[in-house]
C-alpha cells in the first residue's frame, strides 16, 4: 500500500511545510510505504529543508520505506545537494529523477551567505568553530557599528543551542544546523534564517521533570505557558545560567534583533513574535494537525539591514 504526499509548488518556509506533511501524514495507514511528490517549481528555505529532513528521518527510523519524486536538477535539488542533504539521508530514502549527487562537494564552505547542513554530534568532538561560524555571518549583515556586540551575543546563543544537542537531546541521530542570508528584495530587509535541531525527546521533556524539583509553579504550566515563559523570561534545568539553550544569553540576542522564532517539539509547534511587552505566540499547532516529530527544533529569522 502506497500513501502519497503532495508538496505544492511555490515557496514554503518551515511552518508552512511542516502543516504540508502533517496534515497529509494524519491519515496515512501505518504499514503504508510514503510516496512524496514534489512541484517541479517548489522552493524550500533553509529552515524547511532541515524540516524535511527531519520527516525523512522520522518517517526512516519508523521501518517506512519514502521515495521523493519532483526533484530536477537545476531547481530544489540542486540547492538540496548545494546544501549537504542527500548525505545525511539513509538507505531507506530513494530519490527519484534527482540529478547528479555530490556536484558541490569541493565548492562546501566558501559561500559568504550560506552555511551548509552541519550534522553535530551527539558525542565525541565537537566542532568548537560551528558557533563563530554562524554567528560571524549573522552580524556580517549589520551596521559596523553592531557587529561586535552582535556577534558576542549571537555566539553564546548558538554555542548554547548546539551544545543542548549534546547533553539533552537523548538521541543517537546527530543534531543539525545551518544559515542561509537572503538578499533583500522590494519592500523587504534582508533575512537570515538559521536552523538548529535535533532528533531527542524534546525541551519539554527534559526541562519540566527538573523544574518539578525546584520550580513546581513553573512545572505546572501548559506546554504553550512553559514554553513562552521560558523565552521570555528564561529558564533552564541546571539554573538560569546554563543549560537547555533557553537563558538569559539567549534572551540578550533575541531582544537585540528582535527575530521571529519557531519552536518544534514533537507535539506542539510555536510561531513566537516580538512585542512591546516580550514575545508573544502568534500561532500554535498541536495534533491531529501536527505529526509528532521528535526532537527541538528552533528557526529564528532576522530582519536585518
Amino acid at each position: 500500500m502506497i500513501h502519497r504526499l503532495t508538496v505544492p509548488g511555490g515557496w514554503l518556509d518551515a511552518q508552512q511545510l511542516d502543516g504540508q506533511l502533517s496534515r497529509q501524514l494524519a491519515g496515512r495507514p501505518a504499514d503504508a510505504a510514503i510516496e512524496l511528490h514534489l512541484g517541479q517549481d517548489t522552493r524550500l528555505s533553509i529552515g524547511a529543508c532541515v524540516r524535511l529532513l527531519s520527516f525523512l528521518q522520522a518517517l526512516e527510523a519508523n521501518g517506512t520505506t519514502v521515495s521523493v519524486h519532483g526533484l530536477s536538477t537545476w531547481g530544489l535539488g540542486s540547492y538540496l545537494d548545494r546544501i549537504g542533504f542527500f548525505g545525511l539521508l539513509g538507505p531507506g530514502i530513494a530519490f527519484r529523477r534527482v540529478g547528479p549527487i555530490g556536484q558541490f562537494d569541493d565548492r562546501r564552505g566558501d559561500h559568504p551567505h550560506l552555511v551548509e547542513l552541519v550534522a553535530v554530534a551527539v558525542s565525541g568532538a565537537r566542532d568548537a568553530a560551528l558557533p563563530s561560524k554562524l554567528a560571524d555571518r549573522v552580524a556580517a549583515c549589520v551596521l559596523p557599528e553592531h557587529r561586535e556586540a552582535l556577534g558576542a551575543t549571537a555566539f553564546t546563543f548558538f554555542a548554547e543551542l548546539i551544545d543542548n544537542i549534546r547533553l539533552h537531546s537523548q538521541s543517537t541521530r546527530p543534531g543539525l544546523v545551518a544559515l542561509q542570508v537572503y538578499a533583500p528584495t522590494a519592500g523587504v530587509r534582508r533575512m537570515v534564517e538559521v536552523v538548529v535541531s535535533d532528533a531527542g525527546a524534546g525541551v519539554l521533556a527534559t526541562l519540566r521533570p527538573a523544574l518539578a524539583i525546584d520550580r513546581p509553579a513553573l512545572a505546572a504550566m501548559s506546554d504553550e505557558d512553559l514554553l513562552l515563559y521560558a523565552v521570555n523570561k528564561g529558564a533552564s534545568r541546571h539554573g538560569s545560567e546554563a543549560g537547555c539553550g533557553i537563558t538569559q544569553s539567549t534572551l540578550k540576542v533575541l531582544r537585540r534583533v528582535d527575530p521571529e522564532v519557531s519552536l518544534r517539539v514533537p507535539e506542539l509547534r510555536l510561531t513566537l513574535a516580538p512585542g512591546a511587552n516580550g514575545y508573544a505566540i502568534t500561532d500554535q499547532r498541536r495534533p491531529p494537525a501536527l505529526f509528532p516529530l521528535p526532537g527541538t527544533h528552533w528557526v529564528a529569522r532576522y530582519a536585518l539591514d
